[in-house]
């Protein structure tokens, strides 16, 4: 699975589990209200930055920006 149909599931779970709708989602992250739709062409490709921002995205609706996870590098 490529990183788009990766960030394609994630976001179709995000719509299913905070019951929003694809053009929501789609303006959110790109401004365009038919994101998604492109989203599932698999003809259409998107950017590394286009991924990012769906992530990013993701995150932040599950409230996982703010955590603060360190970098493993602490002395115990």
């Amino acid at each position: 699975m490529g990183s788009k149909d990766e960030v394609l599931h994630e976001l179709e779970a995000v719509i299913k589990e905070f019951g929003l709708t694809k053009t929501e989602v789609g303006l959110e992250i790109a401004g365009n209200r038919s994101f998604m739709d492109l989203m599932r062409d698999p003809k259409k490709s998107i950017t590394t930055n286009t991924i990012d921002k769906c992530r990013r995205y993701v995150l932040n609706l599950r409230g996982q920006m703010d955590l603060d996870i360190g970098n493993g590098l602490e002395k115990k």
